[in-house]
């Protein structure tokens, strides 16, 4: 993953230009100080990637990115 790349800007450009509709689920696990959240990324009701970390913002690029990947689309 490149850390200059928003990749949640980028699948959401290419869904919104597919006409295509991206959801986002996120879970939250652990003590509130120290937990992980889990992200989920679906276009339509299929999952197209997944992402955890220990703050939302990037368990959502996570999953943005590997959606991205399944999607076959440019990640460099």
């Amino acid at each position: 993953m490149n850390p200059q790349r928003h990749y949640r800007q980028d699948l959401n450009s290419y869904a919104n230009q597919g006409g295509l509709t991206l959801t986002y689920d996120k879970t939250f696990t652990g003590p509130q100080h120290s937990g992980t959240w889990t992200v989920v990324a679906y276009i339509g009701d299929i999952e197209h990637g997944r992402g955890t970390a220990s703050n939302q913002g990037q368990a959502k690029e996570i999953a943005s990115y590997h959606a991205m990947v399944a999607l076959g689309l440019n990640v460099d």
